[in-house]
C-alpha cells in the first residue's frame, strides 16, 4: 500500500485555492507541494523507509511539512508531545537522521546533537523558521535538486509514527502507530466531518488522537483552525467564527 501517496492524492483533488489551515493561510495547493519537496530533500539525504525523522513541538505553520513528507517516503516520524522537553537519551536511542525544530530550541538542540556527534552519530537539524547560519525549512524546500520523489510500498503493519508522549518517558514504551491504525480510524470513532464544516485543531503532534483527526480532516477536505497551546485569545477568536 502507498498510504502517503493516498493522502497526497486526496490533497491534490481539493480545490487548490481552498484553505486547509484557515488561520495560517495554508491552501490545499501549498500543502502537498511543500511536503513533497521536503520528501524529495529527505531522500536526497539518504533517508530511507524505516529511518527515523524527529519533529519537535513547534509553533510554525510548517509543522505539517515533515510529518507528511515522512509519510510520503515511508520514514518513521517521531513526534513529540508539546509537554516533553529535549532529552538526549531519547535522541540517543532513536537516532533520528533528521530533526525538525522550532527556532526557540536551536541552541539546546545543537548542544545535544554535538554530544551525539561525539558518539559518532550525525543528525541533520532543520529549523522551521528562517535563521541565519542554520538550515531552515524554506531553504530545503526551494533547493531540492531532483523533481520527483520515489514512492514506497509498505505493509499495513509497518510503523509510520512513533510518539514520544508526556506520560511515556522512555523509548522502550513509546507508542508505535502502524499504517492500518490510521486507516481503521478513518471510518470509526471520528467526529462527523464534511467539507462544509470547520474544525478546531490543537497542534500537539505527540498525541495519537490529534494525528488521526488531522489526517482525517485532510482526506475529507475539512478546513481547520489551528490552535497552539496557551494562546487563548486566538482560541476565543476562533470560536467566534462558529467552529462546528
Amino acid at each position: 500500500m502507498r498510504f502517503g501517496m493516498y493522502i497526497r492524492d486526496k490533497l491534490i483533488t481539493a480545490p487548490p485555492s481552498n484553505l486547509a489551515l484557515i488561520n495560517t493561510d495554508v491552501s490545499y495547493a501549498t500543502m502537498p507541494y511543500r511536503s513533497e519537496r521536503c520528501a524529495i530533500w529527505l531522500q536526497e539525504q539518504d533517508v530511507h523507509p524505516d529511518d527515523i525523522i524527529t519533529v519537535l513541538p513547534c509553533e510554525s505553520i510548517d509543522f505539517y511539512v515533515p510529518f507528511l513528507a515522512g509519510l510520503f517516503i515511508g520514514a518513521i516520524v517521531n513526534t513529540w508531545d508539546v509537554n516533553c522537553k529535549l532529552d538526549l537519551d531519547v535522541l540517543r536511542r532513536t537516532k533520528p537522521k533528521v530533526i525538525f525544530a522550532d527556532k526557540k530550541h536551536v541552541l539546546e538542540m545543537y548542544g545535544l546533537l554535538y554530544l551525539l556527534l561525539k558518539e559518532e552519530f550525525y543528525t541533520e537539524a532543520i529549523i522551521f523558521q528562517s535563521q541565519e547560519n542554520f538550515m531552515y525549512m524554506d531553504l530545503i524546500v526551494d533547493n531540492v535538486t531532483t523533481e520527483y520523489m520515489i514512492p514506497i510500498e509498505a505493509k499495513p503493519s509497518t510503523t509510520v509514527v512513533m510518539l514520544y508522549t508526556y506520560n511515556v518517558m522512555t523509548v522502550e514504551k513509546n507508542i508505535k502507530i502502524p499504517y492500518f491504525a490510521f486507516l481503521n480510524n478513518f471510518y470509526s470513532n471520528m467526529p462527523f466531518m464534511r467539507p462544509d464544516t470547520v474544525g478546531l485543531w490543537h497542534v500537539n503532534m505527540g498525541n495519537y488522537q490529534n494525528l488521526i483527526l488531522f489526517i482525517n480532516a485532510l482526506i475529507l477536505h475539512v478546513p481547520l483552525f489551528v490552535w497552539w497551546k496557551q494562546d487563548y485569545e486566538q482560541l476565543c477568536a476562533m470560536l467566534q467564527h462558529k467552529v462546528t
